[in-house]
């Protein structure tokens, strides 16, 4: 039954995380950065040392899926003449 309820967390948590990144998209530049930034801190690979293999490799996943989508913003605020 723990075992269940650590899978469902980190299923749960990677949804989460899946989910702020597409509403991330209408967001306004400033907002959209905040929500980035905060979920790159939130699931550093470095935050999770203390945590189990489970979650551990949950945060090297989002942390690149929140990567290249911080990758991909600045880009279109570069494109746009925006400063990011």
């Amino acid at each position: 039954a723990e075992a269940q309820a650590k899978r469902d967390a980190i299923a749960l948590a990677r949804q989460t995380t899946k989910d702020a990144l597409t509403r991330s998209i209408r967001l306004s530049g400033p907002k959209r950065k905040k929500l980035l930034r905060d979920l790159q801190v939130q699931w550093h690979p470095d935050k999770q040392l203390d945590s189990g293999e489970a979650t551990r490799e949950l945060a090297s996943e989002l942390s690149q899926l929140i990567n290249e989508a911080m990758a991909k913003a600045k880009a279109n605020a570069k494109a746009r003449g925006e400063e990011w």
